[in-house]
Formats: C-alpha cells, structure tokens, sequence
C-alpha cells in the first residue's frame, strides 16, 4: 500500500530546481533589458540610471564606460545582414 507522501528531500530538489528556474529567468529578464536600453540609445548616463542595482551588479556596471565595453563585446559577436526588400 503506498500513501503517497513524498520524501523530503524530492521536495527540497523540486524546489531548489524551481528556484534556480526563476533565478535563470529573472537573469534573462535583467539581461535583455540593459540590451534594449543600451542598444537604442547612446546616451549612456540615462542607461546608468535607469537599471536597478541587481542589474548593475549582475553585469558588473559601475560607469558609462563599462556599458559601452558590454556594448562592444556584444557588437564584436553579431552579424548584421543587410535588408533588401520588405514585404506586407
């Protein structure tokens, strides 16, 4: 006969599972913010001030300088492709 009472460590490792989860997506969510900052403007002071302390620290901003060598970096990787027609 089984009671079906979980054992606690599942519970400990669903739930560290789920935190890590959330974790990984709340760093996402950090990460693709600055881009979307930073990538359409160059005005880098009002970047600095508009990202909250987590994503500071997360990305290791202390200064405009810092976000234009993220900037940088991330230039060096994409491939930009030339658009020759738009259709509807």
């Amino acid at each position: 006969m089984r009671l079906g009472i979980r054992p606690p460590y599942i519970n400990l490792i669903r739930r560290i599972k789920e935190r890590t989860k959330n974790d990984t997506e709340s760093i996402t969510t950090s990460i693709r913010h600055f881009l979307s900052l930073a990538l359409l403007t160059t005005n880098y002071k009002d970047v600095l001030n508009a990202l909250s302390e987590e994503t500071l620290d997360l990305l290791d901003i202390s200064t405009t300088d810092d976000i234009e060598q993220i900037l940088s970096e991330v230039e060096e990787k994409i491939n930009y492709e030339s658009v020759k027609n738009i259709k509807q």
